[in-house]
C-alpha cells in the first residue's frame, strides 16, 4: 500500500505539524506586532500566553492533535473594537505569513477557510461587555489528546 492521498491527511500534517505551526505563529505574531494597525490589541497582552492559546487554536483548527483550551471567540475578543477592517488586516498577516514560510498557496486557502467564518464572533465595532478581563497570565494550552 502507498502513501495516503494528500487530502486524507489532515491540514495539519500538511502543513508541516507542530514545528510548522509553531514557525507560522511566531512569524505571525512578529508581523503583528509590528504594524501599527493592529499592535494596540496586544497592549498589556501576556504574548507567551497568547502565541500559546494561538498555536493551540491553529492546531486544533487544521486537524492536528493539540486542543485549544482558551474562550470561545466571542467572549475572547468582546474586549476589543474590532473592525472589519481590523480582522482583514490580521488576516492579510496570516495570509502574508504563510506564503512567507512557503506554504504552498492552496494549503493557505484552506487555513483561510478555516479561519475567515471566525469573523462573526471576532468583529464587534464596539467593545461588548464581558465578566472576564482580558488574559494576562500564561497559561498551558497545548495539550496533545493522543496519549
Amino acid at each position: 500500500m502507498g502513501e495516503p492521498a494528500a487530502s486524507a491527511q489532515p491540514l495539519y500534517d500538511r502543513l508541516g505539524g507542530e514545528a510548522a505551526i509553531h514557525a507560522a505563529v511566531e512569524r505571525f505574531y512578529e508581523r503583528l506586532l509590528d504594524d501599527d494597525a493592529t499592535a494596540s490589541f496586544f497592549e498589556g497582552v501576556n504574548m507567551r500566553a497568547q502565541k500559546g492559546l494561538m498555536k493551540a487554536f491553529l492546531a486544533q483548527a487544521t486537524g492536528g492533535p493539540a486542543r485549544y483550551r482558551g474562550r470561545d471567540m466571542a467572549s475572547a475578543h468582546a474586549h476589543l473594537a474590532i473592525t472589519e477592517a481590523d480582522f482583514a488586516a490580521v488576516a492579510a498577516h496570516l495570509v502574508g505569513t504563510l506564503q512567507e514560510l512557503g506554504v504552498d498557496a492552496s494549503l493557505v486557502d484552506e487555513v483561510v477557510g478555516a479561519i475567515a467564518p471566525l469573523a462573526a464572533d471576532i468583529v464587534h465595532p464596539v467593545p461588548l461587555a464581558i465578566e472576564e478581563p482580558p488574559m494576562s497570565q500564561p497559561a498551558s494550552v497545548l495539550q496533545d489528546t493522543t496519549t
